[in-house]
């Protein structure tokens, strides 16, 4: 599944693995394992995302493939391929959490991407310089006929793949089922118990 992930996901989109590793770890997102002192300090868990009902935005015979956290590493990778290190850098400080579901037909892969942000000035950094590279991935095609980006206070909606008309006709419905929800802080000691089950 990771092969045909990395293969197919748009250019600039990375699959981690993230989930399975940082779940093995006991450590519960990458944000923590760049930033120990949010585990064991400052116990800043990432907020959770959760999309529904893409079924009126992804059709039959549209598939998912895809349905996890990519994390605060793969949003810095993401952007250092882009927007260089020291830019990658301060984007992905802000983390938060997020969400992101790609789907399949035939040859075409679109996904949906929804991140949370610490703050809103963090939520308008990544929109800003997600443009960036949305530039420069359609630099040869119409503009925005292929994608969609958002910022609602602290979250961030991006869609790529997609027709603008369609993504119009589902969005406002997409914005209001998507839930965000805060974690409550593990210990340590508890997360290693978790993670040893």
């Amino acid at each position: 599944m990771e092969a045909i992930l990395r293969s197919s996901l748009p250019q600039g989109v990375l699959y981690s693995g993230r989930s399975h590793r940082t779940r093995r770890s006991g450590f519960p997102s990458t944000e923590q394992i760049l930033h120990p002192e949010k585990y064991f300090e400052l116990s800043d868990p990432p907020t959770r995302i959760e999309l529904k009902n893409l079924s009126g935005l992804f059709p039959s015979p549209w598939r998912e493939i895809e349905d996890d956290t990519l994390g605060q590493l793969s949003v810095h990778c993401l952007f250092n391929q882009f927007v260089g290190p020291s830019a990658a850098a301060a984007v992905a400080q802000g983390w938060d959490g997020d969400r992101f579901v790609a789907y399949r037909k035939g040859d075409d892969v679109a996904f949906i991407w929804a991140t949370i942000w610490d703050s809103d000035a963090d939520a308008s950094e990544f929109y800003e310089q997600y443009h960036q590279i949305l530039a420069s991935k359609y630099r040869t095609r119409p503009s925005e006929s292929d994608y969609y980006v958002e910022k609602r206070g602290s979250v961030v909606l991006v869609i790529e793949g997609l027709d603008r008309q369609e993504i119009n006709q589902h969005i406002d419905s997409i914005w209001a089922e998507m839930i965000v929800q805060e974690e409550h802080p593990q210990s340590p000691s508890s997360s290693a118990a978790n993670a040893i089950r």
